[in-house]
């Protein structure tokens, strides 16, 4: 780990829950930096498919970004995909595919 981004892990973690999304091929950012520790009752990580810079433009982290938007205040849950696109979610993001 890099000592700058060590650093920045050990500060404390933010009071308000935390959705972090990565990607295994983001190719600039590896996921252990990406991620987020801390009470999976507030805070939870993301896996998406896609690039780096293509992140900003990804049509399954913009769905993600207005779920989690579109909470309301205080009733923050984590993101659970169903219907047909949770069931194309999981099968871009399963565990044992490479990106």
């Amino acid at each position: 780990m890099q000592p700058r981004a060590k650093k920045m892990r050990e500060r404390e973690t933010l009071p308000m829950p935390l959705s972090c999304l990565y990607s295994v091929g983001d190719g600039v950012v590896p996921p252990q930096e990406a991620t987020v520790e801390g009470d999976p009752a507030r805070h939870e990580n993301i896996r998406v498919p896609g690039s780096h810079v293509g992140l900003g433009f990804n049509a399954v982290v913009l769905w993600i970004v207005a779920d989690r938007l579109a909470q309301a205040r205080g009733a923050w849950q984590p993101f659970s995909p169903s219907g047909p696109l949770g069931w194309a979610y999981g099968l871009m993001t399963h565990e044992q595919l490479p990106v």
